[in-house]
């Protein structure tokens, strides 16, 4: 009797025993599997869809940029005359650049000067960038970026001249598909939002306070293609603008971009036409015409390969059409630049 009762009780806990171990060896991939449905909503196909279709949107853009391609294409380039040097000296957390020049500076809404120096940049660690503009002539510019997190940035600019001085703060804040910035001064406030849509559409607004009583509203928005690139914006203001880049190889775009504005004199317009090509020898050649204005401007860059670090050419041209048909004494403006980044 005792060895018939102990045979019966003795398999039990052998049976037990190892049914826990395996049960214990087990549970690694049973959480795995129990942890795959809870994201993707109990489908591991729908949150593979779902990732490849949040890749496949536009990056966000913030409110200004949304006709970048146009602008870099058309506008991105600055002519100068006479000869500029531009150079950069790299550093483990910082880096220097110097830009000099010894022909005419022209600032927006004042005359042109001739400057020696006309800009000291630095940066740190690619999360403080520093800016200082022409201390000599009486032209002192500050712009500070600090970036915070991924996601944060904040940028402090501030302009001091003989006449005024003034700045401006901005928060930008940066998610999966928007592009949020806010922009505030002593009398200016601005709000700035941009927001992908579907795989090839972005809209954004923009309101702004320029005075008690004087306020703006905005809307903007871009249309993507592979190969094209549409954009356009109106404001309250009366101000509208549309923009137009095409691509048909990797080396030659070509683009236009028109815009509406109330002016002085009233209601006035400018058309840009311009093209990009990246020539077989010789680097890469941009050039534009402005139509309204008469201005045709060509910039020409050529990487030079034989020289240590880093270094491009820049010859810059410009003519106004007007004053050739005028017969003008100086209607072409040519320009030489170096931009050198040492090892």
């Amino acid at each position: 009797m005792g060895q018939t009762v102990s045979t019966p009780e003795s398999p039990p806990p052998e049976e037990s025993t190892p049914t826990p171990a395996s049960e214990d060896a087990a549970p690694p991939p049973m959480p795995d599997f129990s942890a795959e449905p809870v994201p993707a909503g109990g489908d591991p196909a729908l949150s593979a869809l779902e990732t490849e279709s949040k890749s496949v949107l536009l990056p966000p853009t913030s409110y200004e940029e949304h006709y970048r391609e146009a602008m870099e294409m058309l506008k991105g380039y600055e002519t100068f005359e006479n000869f500029k040097l531009e150079g950069m000296l790299p550093m483990p957390f910082c880096a220097l650049t110097c830009d000099l020049r010894s022909g005419p500076v022209q600032y927006q809404g004042r005359m042109p000067e001739r400057a020696a120096i006309r800009g000291l940049n630095g940066g740190f660690a690619d999360m403080v960038q520093v800016m200082i503009q022409q201390p000599e002539k009486g032209h002192l510019g500050l712009r500070l970026m600090l970036k915070a997190t991924e996601r944060v940035t904040f940028m402090l600019q501030g302009e001091s001249t003989r006449e005024a001085s003034g700045g401006i703060a901005e928060v930008g804040y940066t998610g999966e598909m928007s592009q949020t910035n806010f922009k505030f001064c002593p009398g200016f406030l601005n709000l700035q939002y941009m927001r992908t849509l579907s795989q090839h559409f972005a809209l954004g607004g923009e309101a702004a306070i320029m005075a008690p009583g004087v306020w703006s509203l905005g809307l903007a928005g871009r249309y993507c293609l592979d190969k094209t690139v549409i954009s356009g914006m109106i404001t309250a203001m009366g101000a509208a603008q549309f923009s137009y880049v095409h691509k048909c190889t990797d080396k030659f775009m070509f683009g236009g971009e028109g815009s509406v504005f109330v002016g002085e004199g009233g209601l006035q317009y400018e058309k840009v036409f311009g093209m990009s090509y990246a020539l077989p020898t010789m680097g890469t050649l941009r050039a534009a015409l402005h139509c309204v204005s008469g201005r045709a401007v060509a910039n020409l860059q050529q990487p030079l390969v034989f020289v240590p670090g880093t270094c491009t050419a820049i010859l810059s041209a410009e003519a106004d059409l007007k004053a050739v048909a005028k017969g003008s004494s100086k209607p072409v403006k040519f320009g030489l630049g170096l931009q050198f980044i040492p090892m």
